[in-house]
């Protein structure tokens, strides 16, 4: 009996380094979701958080002064109070 073997075509993934972007792959199907993410989404989030601990034309570094005051100003107390109660009439309507 003569036994005949059948030579078997690489597929792409076991080629030179296809473990390797078998990994990969996926991220970079997410890379530009990821990229749109950080930078119209994070960035601006964190700067935002940034430029609160400054002066109103960041020229000086404040600190949490900016969040003191928006504790004790009487007219962040007034506008508290009418979203309060906004958010009550709304949630009454609903």
């Amino acid at each position: 009996m003569e036994s005949t073997v059948v030579a078997q075509s690489k597929l792409p993934s076991q080629k030179r380094g296809g473990a390797y972007w078998l990994a990969l792959a996926p991220w970079l199907w997410i890379a530009p979701a990821l990229l749109f993410v950080i930078i119209f989404l994070l960035y601006p989030v964190i700067n935002t958080i940034w430029l609160s601990f400054f002066n109103f034309d960041s020229s000086q570094f404040v600190g949490l002064s900016n969040y003191g005051r928006i504790f004790t100003d009487p007219s962040t107390h007034h506008s508290r109070k009418g979203k309060a109660v906004c958010g009550i009439s709304r949630a009454r309507e609903a």
